[in-house]
């Protein structure tokens, strides 16, 4: 069982750690990432259906944040399904899907209440 995101695969770790689905990554996860040597521009995600730095299960993994954040028309299509089925395991759609409902949840309340980005670090 999955505890913790350290714990997930490598891949799901990445899907996990870009489940936030945003335009741009808050301070906190450039610092995380930075921390962790981790390349910055792996977290510039306004273009990453035309960036070459992601690989094709890391685009599914966006793929299904988008379609799983915005919620349109009726959710995430069998087709978007089938390419994250592709690249992950059962333990690791777990996680991503977890992932992506927690942060989307948080958002939900976050934006509503103006509550700010803090760092950890």
């Amino acid at each position: 069982m999955v505890r913790r995101v350290h714990d997930l695969g490598d891949r799901a770790r990445r899907g996990a750690f870009l489940g936030r689905g945003r335009q741009r990554p808050s301070l906190p996860h450039l610092r995380a990432a930075e921390g962790r040597q981790r390349s910055v521009n792996r977290l510039q995600l306004s273009a990453w259906r035309e960036s070459a730095l992601f690989t094709p299960a890391e685009r599914a993994a966006l793929e299904y944040t988008e379609a799983a954040t915005t919620l349109t028309g009726h959710g995430v299509s069998d087709e978007v399904w089938a390419g994250v089925r592709q690249f992950f395991d059962d333990e690791e759609l777990g996680a991503l899907v977890v992932q992506v409902a927690l942060m989307n949840a948080y958002n939900r309340f976050g934006v509503p209440l103006r509550m700010p980005v803090t760092s950890r670090g």
